[in-house]
């Protein structure tokens, strides 16, 4: 028969700016490995509401589905790093309404809204001299 350790609570207060850097942490140690994640991290900052609920709005039920995923592994290292293991997620699907009423018919038009979703297409764009005909 074993005997399991009892689970020692970590209930340190959290603040904003430690979840953000904690947040940030994790997503260069995965940058490699899961580069779609770590875009996701990168892009979609979250926000600490009553001292223990990690809120993050993204863009797309794909960005929700690909989050959820890695959750498990994300909360670990939040809260070993913050040292509080009562840390929850809420995650929200937020619209951009001006995206859905513009209509995208040419390709530079279409290059330009996939910038404003991530701007690191734009940063591409310039480091590699890219042009649309």
């Amino acid at each position: 028969m074993q005997v399991k350790e009892p689970e020692i609570e970590l209930n340190q207060p959290v603040n904003q700016q430690g979840l953000e850097k904690a947040w940030r942490d994790y997503a260069s140690n995965i940058e490699k490995e899961n580069p779609r994640l770590f875009s996701i991290l990168n892009n979609h900052q979250p926000t600490l509401e009553n001292g223990k609920t990690v809120k993050i709005e993204l863009r797309s039920q794909i960005q929700e589905a690909e989050l959820l995923k890695e959750k498990n592994a994300l909360f670990i290292h939040l809260k070993n790093v913050l040292k509080n293991n009562t840390l929850e997620l809420i995650t929200t699907i937020v619209s951009d309404e001006k995206e859905e009423q513009a209509e995208v018919f040419t390709a530079s038009d279409k290059l330009r809204v996939m910038m404003e979703k991530n701007p690191a297409l734009a940063k591409l764009k310039q480091q590699f001299n890219l042009d649309l005909d």
